[in-house]
């Protein structure tokens, strides 16, 4: 802020913008855990309850559904998976190369051949690009 504050009440109005703007800071902070903790419920109770599970079929899918809520409930809050699959064209711009892998195919060559770690957006932003491993063509 380069503009000069020529009065007492323009002072007030700044501090009142700045209490507004943490009130709504601890509000969305607030939110988040409520959205996160039913599900640290699920996993704390699928936990303690671990060594008396009989039947493995009903752990999977319990684990399922935990994952699913989790998903839901991120989804929620603004983040979204990057969708990358094997064969897409890696982009600098959205992929993060852990390794090159030679290839003897041609049609491998700058084309994701696996994803290692998944990525997310919040928003229109990146928060963490997805890992993949790019073919390289390297004629015999």
């Amino acid at each position: 802020m380069s503009e000069k504050i020529e009065s007492s009440e323009e002072v007030k109005a700044l501090q009142k913008k700045i209490e507004n703007l943490e009130w709504q800071v601890e509000k969305a902070i607030v939110n988040t855990y409520r959205n996160i903790l039913p599900i640290f419920d699920d996993l704390n109770r699928a936990k303690d309850n671990i060594d008396s599970v009989k039947d493995l079929d009903s752990l999977k899918e319990g684990l399922k559904l935990v994952s699913h809520k989790l998903t839901r409930s991120l989804q929620s809050l603004g983040l979204d998976e990057i969708r990358v699959k094997e064969g897409d064209t890696f982009n600098v711009d959205k992929h993060d190369a852990i390794v090159g892998v030679d290839t003897d195919r041609m049609v491998e060559d700058g084309k994701i051949i696996s994803v290692s770690t998944k990525g997310y957006m919040y928003y229109d932003e990146i928060i963490r690009f997805p890992k993949v491993v790019v073919g390289t063509h390297k004629p015999k």
